[in-house]
Formats: structure tokens, sequence, C-alpha cells
């Protein structure tokens, strides 16, 4: 009987030890390599966007990164990335808004790693330059936003936020005409989130 009892402790003490293993919540590192998503999201302008509007304008930014793949290191392990943060611009005029070429905007970063990867801190990503246009095959209005990683993982990485809206420049000018452009969704099919120096031009 105590050999029993002693086998059966000593199996308690395994079982116990092995399920403390397994329960550790790894520590996250600040990631390394590259990341290309696919990007969903919304702009949210307050006040909204007028023609003939002279009043500053707060625009709230809520994105994530969604269908990641081909990353590199790092990562490779990413399959959400969540991007949020506010900026001010000086005028909520629709026609002065839409000939921008720089908005700075800082967006808090958080990482989703899959499986057995190492989890990842959240970064800082800072883009100040910006290019607008109509897509010249579906008529709808883009625009990319471009910046680095200042802190935290991929930290010094190129970004590449490109956002393809759901409206036309038309039916932007439309809204703005009437009771204001309020907000502006950007679409998986047409905009991406990638976190990699840009490719070499081709020779």
């Amino acid at each position: 009987m105590r050999r029993i009892l002693a086998t059966i402790s000593v199996g308690l003490v395994a079982a116990t030890a092995l399920v403390g293993v397994a329960g550790a919540t790894a520590t996250p590192v600040d990631g390394a390599g590259t990341v290309s998503c696919r990007s969903v999201g919304k702009l949210t302008f307050s006040p909204a966007l007028v023609a003939g509007g002279t009043s500053e304008t707060t625009v709230t930014v809520k994105a994530a990164g969604a269908s990641c793949s081909n990353g590199t290191g790092d990562g490779a392990g990413v399959h959400i990335a969540k991007l949020n943060g506010t900026f001010t611009l000086p005028s909520n005029d629709c026609a002065t808004v839409m000939a921008l070429t720089s908005a700075p905007m800082s967006l808090a970063t958080t990482w989703k790693v899959g499986g057995r990867n190492v989890p990842l801190n959240p970064s800082v990503i800072d883009t100040s330059a910006l290019a607008q246009s109509a897509d010249p095959v579906s008529g709808k209005w883009t625009a990319v936003a471009s910046g680095s990683v200042t802190s935290g993982s991929f930290a010094g990485t190129p970004v590449t936020l490109s956002m393809g809206f759901a409206k036309s420049p038309s039916a932007m000018t439309s809204n703005c005409a009437g009771a204001g452009l309020r907000g502006l969704t950007f679409r998986a099919s047409a905009s991406t989130f990638v976190v990699a120096a840009p490719a070499p031009p081709a020779s």
C-alpha cells in the first residue's frame, strides 16, 4: 500500500510540474523581420469634412492587418496587426484634405502571433508622407501613408499603409457638399499593410 501511495504521489508531482510548464507565458520580445498583410479599417473625422471648412479636424485611425503572409523572421508568425491612433489636420475643408501630401500619424500597433511563435512587443509607427489619387481601375479614392517603425518590434523598418477607400472622389465631394464626410472605410481587397524596405525599382 505504501508503495502504491508513493507512486501516486510522484505521479501527481510530475503532472503538476508539466501543467506549470505548459501554462507558462513566454516573455514578449522585440521582433525583427518583415510583415505583409491585407488591411481593413476606417478613418473618422471630427468635425466632418465639408466644402469650404475652416476648422481643425481630428482624425481617428482604426485599422487591422489581416491575412498576413510572406513575412520573414519574427514577422512570419504574425497573423494579425492592429493599428490605432489620432492626429489633427489644420482644416476640415474637403478639397484641402484630398490634396494633402503629408499627414503626420503616430499609430500604436500590436501583433498577434499564431501557434508556438514567441509573442511580440507592441510598436509605434510614425508616418508623414501621403500620396492620394483615384485608382485608375476602380475609380475609388486611395491614400498611401509611408513612414517607419520608431519603437518596439521591427524598430527602424520602413512601413507602408495603403488604403483603398470604398468611395470615389465624386462621392466624397458630394458628401462634403451635403451633410459632411464623417468617415472613410478602406477595404481588404484594395488595401495593404507592409513592414519592409521597398523593393528596388526594376532595372
